[in-house]
């Protein structure tokens, strides 16, 4: 009998689908780890991993494929190594990088299903907003102490991720990026973590995406927008959930409206003015503008001094305080901002990441439109 013989035993199973699967997995730590363990036992043809930490002690008391010479090194990457030993006859790739910012939003479409198993609500939105812009399953998974939950999405049906975040979840995003906090080096918060809770809520969620998987391919999606609520504290308790959908939600409804993709084929590292001119010319407009879906700090100003200091552009999520040139302190905060793709640079300068979408807003004929371009 083959490896998988055993498997595909059971009803409705069908092994092919499970081969030719390509899944991206972001977070390769306590959940990650199971999950990745469990996706290549099952013979998933190509698994993805994405992750920006490295492994440390800490992290060897759950994550059954690190072990003690892999301190300090990737994660992703040697996820992705002992993933091939388990099972050497599929695809691994590890990826050390920041998902919010250094994967094009279009690069999801490349994936059949999206599973989460970060800390970060910034993460989980930016994810959450790519995986429904490109229609792709995700799956979200989260532990605390002897609890966890599962939430499986399957646009267009159903509610996204956000559909169940409250205007608190959105005020601790905006206060991480205000003047005053912004690129503080601070303690995270520690989280308990046990490997029985991330067994558990890894089990759940690798066989929903087997279930999702399945009924994509048959067109019959069923049970989307669903948590799964674990615990084991007083007595082992397992409930799902219906999460509305709320179509005013900012994860689906307003964030990538059905606007044209524009037939102008760019590269990424060609300049912004020359960018403008090709499209202008293209779409025979008169002014065109240029947005992220993320803001950019142009200038940063210093908190003691109130010196205007010019920077090097960098994503907002990405700021450091720096070091004030005049006062000496670090102690220089972002002060002109905008998601406005300005010119003077290409895309690369700004950290946009390749095969992304950025919004084109022009004037043509006396009314101001809008549009996607794909910057490749």
């Amino acid at each position: 009998m083959n490896r998988t013989a055993r498997q595909e035993m059971i009803n409705g199973w069908d092994q092919k689908i499970i081969r030719e699967a390509k899944i991206l997995v972001v977070g390769a730590g306590t959940t990650g780890n199971e999950i990745i363990k469990n996706l290549a036992l099952l013979g998933v043809g190509n698994i993805n991993i994405i992750d920006c930490d490295q492994v440390e002690e800490v992290n060897l008391s759950r994550s059954v494929l690190f072990q003690g010479e892999d301190i300090d090194q990737p994660k992703a990457e040697t996820a992705a190594k002992r993933a091939l030993k388990i099972n050497p006859h599929i695809q691994v790739s590890g990826r050390t990088c920041d998902v919010v910012h250094d994967i094009g939003n279009l690069e999801y479409s490349n994936f059949n299903c999206v599973i989460l198993a970060v800390d970060n609500l910034e993460a989980r939105m930016w994810v959450n907003r790519y995986c429904w812009l490109n229609q792709i399953l995700l799956i979200d998974t989260g532990i605390d102490s002897l609890r966890g939950n599962v939430f499986v999405m399957a646009p267009p049906l159903g509610s996204c991720l956000e559909c169940g975040w409250y205007m608190a979840d959105y005020r601790g995003l905006s206060e991480k990026y205000s003047c005053l906090k912004i690129g503080l080096v601070s303690e995270e918060p520690k989280i308990p973590m046990v490997i029985t809770t991330a067994a558990v809520i890894a089990g759940i969620a690798t066989q929903e995406c087997v279930r999702l998987l399945h009924e994509k391919k048959l067109e019959s999606v069923s049970r989307t927008g669903i948590l799964y609520w674990y615990s084991s504290e007083m007595n082992t308790i397992l409930k799902s959930i219906k999460i509305d959908k709320k179509e005013e939600c900012p994860g689906h409804a307003h964030v990538f409206e059905e606007l044209k993709i524009l037939p102008i084929d760019l590269e990424i590292t060609t300049k912004v003015e020359e960018i403008k001119n090709k499209v202008a010319t293209a779409i025979d407009a008169d002014v065109v503008e240029l947005w992220h879906d993320k803001e950019i700090v142009y200038s940063a100003v210093c908190n003691e001094c109130s010196c205007t200091q010019e920077i090097a552009p960098i994503p907002l999520g990405k700021f450091k305080r720096l070091k004030c040139p005049s006062c000496n302190n670090q102690s220089l905060v972002p002060k002109d901002f905008t998601a406005e793709i300005r010119s003077g640079f290409a895309p690369t300068d700004l950290n946009i990441p390749h095969n992304h979408l950025v919004r084109v807003v022009f004037s043509s004929q006396n009314s101001i439109r809008e549009a996607w371009l794909i910057l490749r």
